[in-house]
């Protein structure tokens, strides 16, 4: 194949892939979490950005799992000058908490609306807004024309929404980039060491688009991740620091 037949089928594999809602450009300054194997889940082995996310926890204990994966993915989309915003419905949230992963509270704008309708009009301004690099939002029910406003969003201003979908709520199918399912796992110490040891997560993509689902388990070290595909082959794969 040609140079030139080369460029032409990455150029149209780009154009397809923006139809579809997947665009691999970042706005200036926003940078992508290196999420490792997991990224490969995604076209051109990129984490999606400019797209808005839904996690969809079973139970109340898969809700704050997912709560502190995105804890350690937030720092990589938000740089060391940026914002994110979260949305909540009540104070469950440790601020203090989440230093731990790299995220510092002042750099978060919470969000405390205890109506359903008022978390999803607060979604889409802050997803509009061009000052916040990231927001996640806990939500209950939401419909697909909702959620396609919210993607027009993003691709507007450049900024990537999660959406944390409650349990107990009804779930329609949503225009989302991808959907996940975040469970904890036990805890990892580096040699066998005894005691408290790294937090670690099985994070499973359920679809992707123009992507492919898969399973993995993820632990953060402290300043990044170590990743394993819950394959036959799959190795412990050491990732560079992200934050």
């Amino acid at each position: 194949m040609s140079v030139l037949t080369t460029e032409i089928k990455k150029k149209l594999e780009q154009e397809v892939l923006a139809l579809g809602g997947f665009r691999h450009q970042a706005k200036e300054g926003l940078r992508r979490p290196d999420l490792g194997l997991i990224n490969q889940a995604f076209p051109g082995g990129l984490f999606p950005v400019g797209a808005v996310h839904e996690f969809l926890p079973e139970n109340k204990e898969q809700m704050v799992a997912s709560q502190g994966f995105l804890s350690a993915v937030l720092p990589a989309l938000m740089g060391p000058d940026g914002l994110a915003c979260w949305i909540t419905a009540k104070r469950e949230l440790y601020p203090p908490g989440l230093a731990r992963f790299g995220l510092a509270a002042d750099k978060l704008i919470f969000l405390e609306l205890p109506r359903a309708v008022d978390r999803l009009w607060a979604l889409e301004e802050m997803l509009r807004s061009t000052l916040v690099s990231a927001v996640v939002a806990e939500t209950d029910a939401i419909s697909f024309v909702q959620s396609r406003r919210f993607q027009l969003a993003v691709e507007a201003s450049g900024g990537t929404g999660f959406l944390l979908r409650s349990p107990s709520a009804t779930r329609s199918v949503l225009s989302t980039i991808a959907s996940w399912k975040i469970s904890a796992i036990k805890s990892r110490m580096p040699d066998g060491l005894p005691g408290v040891g790294f937090p670690g997560w099985r994070v499973e993509i359920l679809k992707a688009r123009n992507g492919r689902a898969g399973v993995w388990e993820l632990f953060w070290e402290g300043n990044g991740f170590a990743c394993k595909e819950l394959t036959e082959s799959g190795a412990i794969h050491r990732l560079k620091k992200i934050i």
